[in-house]
C-alpha cells in the first residue's frame, strides 16, 4: 500500500458529546487481599495542553515522624493531590456538569422570609449572615452583587458588609 493510499483512510477522532462520570468503591471484606478499591473515572475528554498532572507529595510527619507519600493528579497551581491515595485511603469524585441553578424573576408581591446564619472566625469573633429566601430558594440581588464588584473579588477580602442582601423593595430580585 503506497503512503498516499494510506493518507486517505485517515477518520476524525469525534468527541464524545456523552458528559458525566462515575465511580465506586469495593469494602475490604469483600476483596481476597483484605483492602478497600476505589475506581474513579471522571470521564474528562483528551486535549491539548493536558490539565491533569501526576504528583507526589513526600513528607515527614511532625508528631509522628512517620514518611508519608500522597500520590495522584492534581491541577497546575492547586496545592494538593485532587485524585489519589495515601496508602491508607484513596479519593475521587465525580464531574457531573450539571445545570444546577434555575433563575427566577420574583415579583414584588412575592412573600420573602430572612434566614441568618452565624460564620464563627478564627479570632473567636462571628459574623451574622443574612439572607431573603423566597418559595424558589435564596435570593439574590443582581444589581447590588455586581455594583459592588463581589464576584470579582476573593472570598478572603470581602467585607461582610458588602453580603447584606436585597430589600424587598429593590428591582432585580432573583430566587436561584
Amino acid at each position: 500500500m503506497q503512503l498516499s493510499t494510506r493518507v486517505n483512510t485517515v477518520h476524525e477522532i469525534k468527541e464524545s458529546i456523552q458528559k458525566g462520570s462515575n465511580n465506586w468503591a469495593v469494602a475490604g471484606s469483600l476483596t481476597e487481599a483484605g483492602q478497600g478499591m476505589l475506581s474513579n473515572d471522571m470521564h474528562l475528554s483528551l486535549g491539548v495542553p493536558i490539565i491533569w498532572y501526576r504528583t507526589q507529595l513526600n513528607y515527614t510527619h511532625e508528631t509522628t515522624k512517620q514518611v508519608v507519600q500522597i500520590t495522584g493528579v492534581s491541577l497546575p497551581g492547586t496545592p494538593g493531590v485532587i485524585v489519589g491515595s495515601n496508602g491508607h485511603i484513596a479519593w475521587g469524585f465525580t464531574n457531573a456538569y450539571l445545570d444546577t441553578a434555575d433563575w427566577v424573576e420574583l415579583t414584588d408581591s412575592e412573600p420573602l422570609t430572612i434566614e441568618t446564619e452565624r460564620i464563627q472566625l478564627a479570632d473567636g469573633s462571628a459574623i451574622d449572615f443574612e439572607f431573603e429566601i423566597s418559595q424558589f430558594g435564596p435570593v439574590v440581588n443582581l444589581i447590588d452583587l455586581l455594583s459592588k464588584n463581589a464576584i470579582a473579588q476573593p472570598v478572603s477580602t470581602i467585607n461582610h458588609a458588602s453580603l447584606n442582601m436585597p430589600s424587598k423593595n429593590s428591582p432585580l430580585q432573583h430566587a436561584f
